[in-house]
């Protein structure tokens, strides 16, 4: 039989592992709640901050082919410029404050674009090519949201998928450039149907400024927005 001083001195000891087992645990949430906070301090002071419209504005009327820094808009500390990379003819340059760690994509041709089309997929990866070049992109999936977001933002370009769900093409164009005869559009499409009208063809009689066909490199969005936005200025 054990005796009562062995029953005691078992269970003073598992009391003891016990509370010790409870400390590691709670030791081991302070750490990870310190760990957490820590890497939260450090993405909030690292990450950067994106410049609003306005600030990019003033970069970009400061910036040239010789410019080495400038002032950033929102600190006022000296940003060094690395070199520009040149996409469809246009410099594009990556400002970055090391200060207020403010940063920006901008281009010396730069503009507020609006996408209209259905495929989302398409939507995301145009928006992430014309982002790249220093554009401000609107995004809308139908061709009346579309219309309401021009009217709201006025936008320098519209660029539309031809197959719109809510409405046709023609008739997306036609009240586009009846509330602005000054829109300039581009159309897209895919490849044209044996027998069928082309679809680009009559996105040009209608007044489209310029057409893409379907499937196209990225450069050549590119270098059809700069040259509307050359024509502009």
């Amino acid at each position: 039989m054990e005796s009562r001083r062995a029953m005691r001195r078992r269970m003073v000891d598992r009391e003891r592992r016990a509370r010790e087992r409870r400390r590691r645990q709670r030791r081991g949430v302070y750490d990870r709640r310190s760990w957490i906070g820590r890497r939260l301090a450090d993405r909030r002071v690292y990450t950067p901050s994106p410049y609003t419209p306005e600030e990019a504005d003033v970069v970009r009327r400061s910036l040239s082919a010789e410019t080495r820094a400038i002032a950033c808009p929102r600190c006022q500390s000296m940003v060094i410029l690395p070199n520009p990379e040149v996409k469809a003819g246009v410099p594009v340059w990556d400002v970055r404050c090391d200060f207020c760690y403010s940063a920006a994509t901008i281009s010396s041709i730069s503009a507020a674009i609006l996408l209209v089309a259905a495929d989302a997929m398409m939507r995301e990866a145009l928006s992430l090519v014309l982002a790249k070049a220093g554009h401000q992109i609107f995004e809308e999936s139908t061709g009346g949201a579309g219309l309401r977001s021009y009217s709201i933002y006025a936008p320098d370009v519209v660029v539309v998928d031809i197959h719109l769900d809510d409405m046709d093409f023609v008739d997306f164009t036609r009240r586009l450039l009846r509330f602005d005869s000054r829109a300039r559009v581009v159309a897209m499409a895919g490849p044209r149907r044996h027998g069928a009208p082309d679809p680009l063809a009559t996105a040009k009689r209608l007044g489209a400024a310029n057409i893409l066909r379907k499937p196209f490199p990225p450069d050549d969005m590119l270098r059809v927005v700069n040259e509307l936005l050359k024509a502009r200025s």
